[in-house]
């Protein structure tokens, strides 16, 4: 499973700051991939994350400075704002608004954290966000498991790429283990052996 790294309490200014900009430099480009697949949105997640130099991530990864926490403001659904960088918009916006909501939730319970995995919390809060958000419900967009049902899409993206165990994938969504089981299996099933184009959706 992906890990943020555990992390040292602190006070969060200055010591907390700079530690949760150190994590948002590691995780962010993960994260915005996971909820690139979560959304079923196409192309560059990992766009405008890093700079070239390997230096850290530059304006677009979570839509402030490294240094200065994300606000989370940004409504779902939309293009985020223009964040003066001279980097490509990313093309997974609704995955990006996810992140940043995401991120500003995990900042604001940073000092609560303790010793714990932040990564593990920022995804829990990225999976309740888009769990919550009418993009669930709707038709997403041209990603590698976009053909999926969303359902299956969330425990095939929780499952193989993020490793997390059948058992939290079941606690966290609300199902049993066989269903979990169950569902992963047929996303597998659906991409190796993808229906033909005018077969019914399953």
């Amino acid at each position: 499973m992906a890990s943020g790294g555990a992390r040292t309490a602190g006070p969060r200014q200055p010591d907390g700051a700079r530690e949760f900009a150190a994590y948002v430099g590691g995780a962010a480009p993960r994260l915005l991939r996971t909820a690139a697949l979560l959304t079923g949105e196409a192309g560059r997640a990992g766009a405008g994350t890093e700079r070239p130099d390997g230096a850290g991530p530059v304006r677009g990864a979570t839509g402030t400075e490294p240094a200065t926490p994300p606000t989370g403001t940004e409504p779902l659904g939309t293009e985020p704002p223009s964040t003066g960088s001279t980097a490509p918009e990313p093309a997974a916006p609704l995955a990006l608004a996810l992140l940043r909501r995401a991120l500003a939730r995990t900042y604001a319970d940073w000092d609560r954290l303790e010793s714990g995995d932040p990564y593990d919390h920022t995804r829990a809060e990225l999976l309740a966000l888009f769990l919550r958000s009418s993009w669930y419900r709707r038709r997403p967009g041209r990603g590698p498991l976009a053909a999926l049902p969303a359902r299956v899409r969330l425990v095939l993206v929780l499952r193989l790429y993020e490793g997390v165990p059948e058992e939290q994938v079941a606690a966290l969504l609300g199902l049993s283990v066989d269903r979990v089981r169950l569902l992963c299996a047929r996303g597998v099933r659906l991409l190796l052996h993808p229906p033909s184009p005018g077969a019914a959706a399953p």
